[in-house]
């Protein structure tokens, strides 16, 4: 569903609520998966669009099916949204 940063580790967050851990940092993690599916939406978080359910241009957040959220950056905010226009996805 989403991967987070975490120091020089990544937390994995699974569409069933379940977290794990991996010993690689976000950027290495970014760089062996597809890029089409994945953004970069912060500079500690990297999404599947699949799994967004909504996404809040104003307080900058994309909603999971779970009721998580993400951050967006400021600098990020209109490239996610044309991001998910691209893929179909409503806003």
């Amino acid at each position: 569903m989403f991967f987070k940063a975490w120091g020089n580790c990544t937390k994995i967050f699974y569409k069933d609520g379940k977290e794990g851990t991996v010993p690689y940092g976000l950027a290495e993690i970014e760089r062996t998966i597809d890029d089409d599916d994945f953004f970069r939406c912060h500079k500690s978080f990297l999404v599947n669009y699949h799994f967004v359910m909504e996404y809040c241009i104003v307080r900058k957040r994309a909603i999971f099916a779970n009721n998580r959220t993400v951050p967006v950056s400021r600098r990020k905010k209109d490239l996610f949204a044309e991001y998910l226009l691209r893929k179909n996805k409503p806003l």
